[in-house]
């Protein structure tokens, strides 16, 4: 690091130790005052240009602190003033004039610089996921008055997760499923509370995120916070700046790159899905708020509802890809060809303007519609191999081996729903899994599920399985 002076009433200077107590700088203000900047500024470069500042995590809030030498150094590979006052020039164009401890500094710049750049991606992870642990994103608190960000913000943020390989974002089907067992409506308001309760029952879920937007003049505040389900306890939290409606989204995409960091993602990972990310899915917030509430509809019992809202979302932009496709799904059930065909079209067209896991979805769904079970399967499996949490791919695959004849792979699939969506027992995939198991003579499948289903036997809902509990002697005997 840069070796920085203090300057006594005689006017001599002492070195400061850096990282030492008085290197230190303490809050955003203290940080802003020795930078001669204002604090937006500084939470700007600090996104963008890797503005050397450290956080110290408590449970409910980060302090944030930097150091004079890092700063000094940042400043340095620049090319600004240092906090002295004298400017400091690249050792290509100081010449002869470049002062003697400037050129000594270089190789310590040099590795402070290397250091700066690259220290987050040598850091141990706030969290560790393991394969199978899942994140809950709880609804953020809107403090801005404005309807557009209502369950806006959080669904972007979950968009951008989803396209990680490695976080894995609880789907509205397995909140649902635990609302169900709560005795809860599936519109229950999902704040940290009910995430926490959803979140101990699931057994899975390892991690709640959850925020809230505000807004000072025309700027927007977002805010992320990450915490245990377990015992509420903050683990990190994030915040960003957008001067308009119009950057709030690109915000998101910067805060959900820390999320994916802060939970244990390699950075090398983050990077390439971030590329990919770059082609914006939509731009327009009142589309995305439409998509999510018709993705909400299509998870429930009001399936019919969905249509009305996507139209709007298509209205609103219509480049929206995803968001004809689900107008297709949402046609196809009512016997709409031509209106369908018509959407399942312009999302092929648009496809490429999608994220990867969007885009593999639209290819396989106008591949079944085509007919081409090669390359729907094919489509399909690159889906599910870059996104294993992708229910709907699961779903579709089991249902097209199981078609096939294809018996032992559309059993692999079933146990893929039933482990995507624990907590939904009764469920037709469940009664699959029992029979696939039986068909292939993996018995100790079929006894295990058929003891998931037992406690549905007396359910009214489940009258059929009293009768298949009675066959059972049946199956085993074939």
């Amino acid at each position: 690091m840069i070796e920085t002076m203090t300057v006594d009433g005689n006017g001599v200077s002492d070195p400061i130790e850096p990282g030492s107590a008085e290197d230190r700088l303490d809050g955003w203000k203290r940080i802003a005052n020795y930078l001669n900047r204002d604090v937006r500024t500084l939470r700007r470069w600090e996104l963008n240009e890797g503005l050397p500042v450290h956080r110290l995590m408590h449970d409910k809030q980060g302090t944030v602190y930097a150091f004079r030498s890092e700063l000094d150094a940042w400043r340095l590979q620049r090319g600004e003033e240092t906090s002295s006052g004298t400017t400091v020039k690249s050792p290509h164009t100081a010449g002869k004039s470049v002062s003697k401890w400037v050129w000594l500094s270089i190789p310590v710049l040099i590795l402070a610089t290397v250091l700066t750049w690259y220290w987050p991606s040598k850091q141990e992870p706030t969290v560790g996921l393991g394969e199978w642990d899942w994140v809950l994103i709880t609804q953020f608190e809107n403090r801005t008055g404005e309807e557009v960000l209502d369950d806006t913000v959080e669904y972007a943020l979950q968009r951008v997760l989803a396209n990680s390989q490695f976080v894995k974002v609880v789907p509205r089907e397995r909140i649902n499923d635990a609302l169900r067992l709560m005795k809860l409506p599936g519109d229950t308001y999902l704040d940290l509370e009910a995430g926490r309760e959803i979140s101990l029952r699931d057994g899975a879920i390892k991690m709640l995120v959850t925020g809230r937007v505000e807004k000072l003049g025309m700027t927007y505040l977002i805010s992320i916070q990450l915490f245990t389900p377990a015992d509420g306890v903050t683990v990190a939290s994030f915040s960003a700046e957008a001067n308009g409606q119009e950057q709030i989204l690109s915000r998101i995409e910067g805060l959900a790159e820390k999320v994916r960091a802060a939970l244990g993602e390699g950075m090398a990972s983050i990077a390439e899905s971030s590329e990919m990310l770059a082609r914006v899915t939509t731009p327009s917030l009142e589309a995305l708020r439409l998509y999510s509430q018709a993705n909400l509809a299509m998870a429930g019992p009001d399936r019919v509802s969905a249509r009305a809202l996507l139209d709007e979302a298509v209205r609103h932009d219509p480049e929206f890809a995803s968001a004809h496709l689900l107008l297709w799904y949402t046609l196809r059930e009512r016997d709409d060809q031509s209106q369908a065909e018509h959407h399942l079209q312009r999302a092929v067209e648009l496809a490429d303007q999608a994220s990867e896991r969007e885009r593999l979805f639209i290819l396989a769904a106008y591949y079944d519609f085509l007919g081409d079970r090669t390359r729907e399967i094919e489509t399909y499996h690159l889906l599910v191999s870059l996104y294993p949490d992708h229910f709907w791919a699961n779903g579709n695959l089991s249902s097209r081996y199981e078609y096939m004849g294809r018996f032992q792979e559309a059993l692999e699939f079933k146990l893929k729903l039933a482990r995507l969506r624990p907590n939904h027992v009764g469920w037709s995939p469940h009664l699959d899994i029992t029979q696939l198991a039986a068909i292939t003579g993996n018995f100790e499948v079929r006894d295990a599920y058929f003891e998931i289903l037992r406690p549905f036997k007396n359910d009214p809902a489940f009258g059929w399985l009293e009768t298949y509990y009675k066959l059972k002697p049946v199956h085993q005997a074939w």
